[in-house]
């Protein structure tokens, strides 16, 4: 059973204990009948302790599933693949890198399988590395 405070006009406080469903009835000292008074409650200070959970829970929540895209996008994409070079010189695409082998005239055959995957994905590859520079921003602001 709950304790309330009633509150009489001339200033006079009583803490009373009884049930919720009881309407009793308090004289003062002054002979008014005392009303129950308005105090605060305990719930506000429970919703902000839950709030402040919940708060926690959900940036948890978006840490991991920030990290989880990282690592899936670092895993299944093909923004972090072979940079055409050779001899470990850098050039613009495969076909160069085949074009100065066989001016050096070294064997080219292992150039053809990179070429057709360049040839197949296009443009893909930057779009993917947006995307993972996306989600590594991403995640970074949440850390």
């Amino acid at each position: 059973m709950p304790t309330y405070t009633y509150a009489c006009k001339c200033g006079e406080n009583k803490d009373v204990f009884h049930g919720i469903l009881e309407k009793p009835s308090i004289p003062c000292v002054c002979g008014e009948v005392m009303g129950r008074a308005v105090t605060q409650i305990a719930g506000a200070f429970v919703k902000s302790i839950t709030s402040s959970k919940y708060w926690k829970e959900d940036r948890l929540r978006k840490k991991k599933n920030a990290e989880l895209e990282v690592k899936q996008l670092e895993r299944y994409s093909s923004a972090h693949k072979l940079v055409p070079n050779y001899n470990g010189e850098e050039v613009g695409t495969w076909n160069d890198a085949k074009k100065k082998a066989v001016e050096e005239g070294r064997p080219t055959a292992h150039f053809d399988k990179m070429i057709a995957v360049e040839k197949n994905s296009g443009n893909s590859s930057s779009v993917d590395e947006k995307r993972w520079k996306t989600a590594k921003d991403k995640l970074r602001q949440i850390h």
